[in-house]
């Protein structure tokens, strides 16, 4: 996440909600050259630093906002307020998201993205920023949200995993050896897994 756009466009008279990460998935060496601290539309939580006057003025996060959209929520009404949202070059950190997930973190992880609360979070920044119901840029994220849990869910050899294979190519094969990535068990000398969100 190296910073991108968030912000509501009015086309036609028909407002739409655009969202994007610049060089989302690109290897941090490929890119590095060309990232400098500069402002932009939106950051996400996983590496986030705020002013507390910043939170005293807005108030505390959208607690309607149960499993998405929150990132750019607080970057839009940080900008609507008159402030301003920056990328940081500087500051890196690794962000390894599921699969695979402990078995004590599944209820959560199953609420958290269930397609309730999706649906709850999608309605809510809909009305909140006065977005049709229609979006398709919103749409696309409810989508992408279903594949994301169906993704940290599924297991290696199951049904689900194999047609995340063949209707997206999406291989889960990988999953032992973040396993082993995380746990330190596994094949000796095994030293490291990369993963980019």
């Amino acid at each position: 996440m190296t910073g991108g756009h968030a912000r509501i466009v009015e086309r036609h008279g028909v407002r739409r909600f655009l969202e994007d990460h610049r060089f989302h998935s690109a290897p941090l060496a490929a890119v590095r050259h060309r990232l400098e601290r500069e402002p932009c539309d939106m950051v996400e939580f996983h590496c986030l630093l705020m002013r507390t006057d910043v939170v005293s003025r807005l108030g505390p996060l959208d607690e309607r906002l149960k499993s998405a959209l929150e990132n750019p929520d607080l970057c839009m009404s940080v900008r609507a307020a008159g402030g301003r949202v920056y990328f940081e070059p500087a500051a890196v950190v690794t962000y390894l998201p599921p699969p695979p997930l402990a078995p004590s973190d599944r209820p959560y992880f199953e609420l958290r993205w269930s397609d309730e609360w999706n649906r709850a979070s999608l309605r809510h920044f809909q009305d909140k920023w006065q977005l049709p119901a229609n979006d398709p840029n919103l749409r696309r994220q409810l989508k992408a949200w279903t594949w994301w849990r169906r993704r940290a869910l599924a297991a290696p050899g199951s049904m689900l995993a194999r047609a995340l294979e063949s209707r997206f190519g999406i291989s889960l094969a990988w999953w032992p050896h973040a396993v082993e990535a995380r746990t330190g068990r596994g094949r000796p000398g095994r030293e490291e897994v990369g993963y980019h969100d």
